[in-house]
């Protein structure tokens, strides 16, 4: 008897949960796979691994499973999400429901996917691939007024490379008393920092699929 919810650290069987799913009184089974994409807003990834508390996990989708069965009136749920390395293309999770008609059946996987996003304890990391830039110098980005051509974007006086700013200008002396010393002008800011050309990075953060 396969378990109707599961944490597993192995590739998931979405034909072995299907059938499980049989049932006479059923008019409608939904599979759903959710599975690992090569890309992420507008990155490529090029591999993909989940963690988990798994105790915490299992319990988790257990109680969203019997949720489910008495919100949408389910005659079956099976619900396993997969942890560890997962290759590109390979269902991270699987959610299978079953019901007497296709409404119930479809509006319960979607549910079931939001519920895990929001409640359970599983995390999600990528491993990301940062193209070298397209041609061209590095500009730091923002600024204030002033603008105006030269190689800074920054603000401060008009043209001045990096966003430098003018000079303050000098005060005059106080009667009697020695002429005061100008100030020097700021040093450009750096740069903002961008990553080098075939870094590769893990970004972590994100919730389920």
């Amino acid at each position: 008897m396969i378990q109707a919810v599961a944490v597993l650290e192995m590739p998931l069987n979405a034909a072995r949960l299907r059938q499980e799913a049989t049932d006479s009184r059923a008019g409608a089974v939904v599979v759903f796979e959710g599975c690992a994409r090569d890309h992420h807003e507008g990155r490529a990834v090029e591999a993909l691994a989940y963690e988990a508390y798994v105790p915490m996990a299992e319990q988790e989708l257990g109680g969203l499973r019997i949720e489910a069965i008495t919100r949408f009136a389910l005659l079956g749920c099976f619900i396993h999400h997969r942890i560890g390395p997962v290759p590109l293309t390979e269902a991270a999770v699987v959610v299978v429901t079953a019901s007497a008609h296709r409404k119930e059946a479809f509006e319960a996987a979607a549910w079931i996917m939001d519920r895990i996003k929001e409640r359970v304890p599983i995390w999600k990391r990528e491993h990301q691939f940062f193209p070298p830039a397209a041609g061209g110098p590095l500009r730091r980005a923002g600024g204030g007024g002033g603008g105006g051509p030269g190689p800074g974007a920054g603000g401060g006086g008009r043209g001045r490379p990096g966003g430098a700013r003018a000079p303050a200008p000098a005060r005059p002396p106080p009667p009697g008393g020695p002429a005061p010393r100008p100030r020097p002008p700021r040093p450009p800011a750096p740069p903002a920092p961008r990553p080098p050309a075939g870094r590769e990075a893990w970004g972590g953060g994100g919730r389920g699929v």
